[in-house]
């Protein structure tokens, strides 16, 4: 498919096509209207010279041929116990992996050193004893969205890739579990199940990781699933952050 650009005259004639067309040649000159957009061929990979009629070149295309993505797999790792994975965080040259709660002191958090993808080995785990949700990881903490209704942000101190232990919990107001997290430098984002009453949607400031402090709120009235914020220029060229947050509401879906 070869887009043309327009010329002074209003044919154009194509020549010194080679590949596997139908009909069979080595060789085509053909006139096309310019009315058409493009001029479509059957071939594998061709090299189009157009010119107008004074045979003065205008424009030189080239198509490469389809191709099919090839999707294999480079490997896998078997987890401890019968669990599901529920969430994976890829920084740097690790790979940070969640679980359901394995209720039997397994571990809920992985960490792979993943160099070479196609063969992850495994660094570190931490049994959290509760169901991790999320993850987000920041230089050396990650933090983690549980099902643990007195401490549903639970953070861990992953420096040691061999020894993570966790530095700190924080207990959001009222109960409902964590279900999606998000962060950057000084803040994370936090949506949790719908509650009868109160928040579903919470800022916390991160900037010491041990001591995590609450900034604000927002009652969605329904389960957020899953969040993303991005940072833009407001009205008075400071800059605001804007976080969308996928609900379960009936008829706010997405809140902005």
């Amino acid at each position: 498919d070869v887009q043309l650009v327009a010329p002074s005259s209003n044919h154009l004639i194509m020549e010194g096509v080679t590949g596997e067309m139908s009909p069979p040649g080595n060789t085509i000159t053909h006139t096309v209207n310019w009315t058409l957009p493009t001029q479509l061929l059957s071939a594998n990979t061709y090299v189009i010279r157009v010119t107008d009629k004074t045979d003065s070149p205008l424009v030189v295309g080239t198509s490469a041929p389809f191709s099919v993505v090839n999707i294999d797999l480079e490997a896998s790792y078997d987890l401890q116990g019968l669990t599901d994975a529920t969430d994976v965080f890829l920084l740097d040259s690790f790979a940070y992996v969640t679980t359901q709660d394995t209720r039997d002191k397994s571990p809920e958090l992985y960490i792979f050193d993943v160099a070479t993808p196609s063969q992850p080995a495994l660094r570190g785990s931490l049994n959290i004893g509760h169901e991790v949700n999320k993850i987000y990881v920041r230089g050396d903490y990650a933090f983690l969205a549980t099902n643990n209704n007195a401490s549903e942000l639970i953070v861990v101190n992953v420096k040691d890739k061999a020894a993570p232990s966790i530095l700190s919990q924080y207990n959001l107001p009222g109960e409902g579990n964590t279900l999606s997290i998000a962060g950057d430098s000084t803040k994370i984002y936090v949506g949790t199940a719908n509650k009868q009453t109160g928040a579903e949607f919470y800022v916390l400031n991160i900037s010491n990781p041990a001591i995590l402090s609450l900034l604000g709120s927002y009652e969605v009235g329904a389960r957020v699933n899953d969040l993303a914020f991005k940072k833009m220029i407001g009205r008075g060229l400071s800059p605001v952050k804007y976080v969308y947050l996928a609900t379960s509401h009936a008829s706010k879906e997405l809140l902005v």
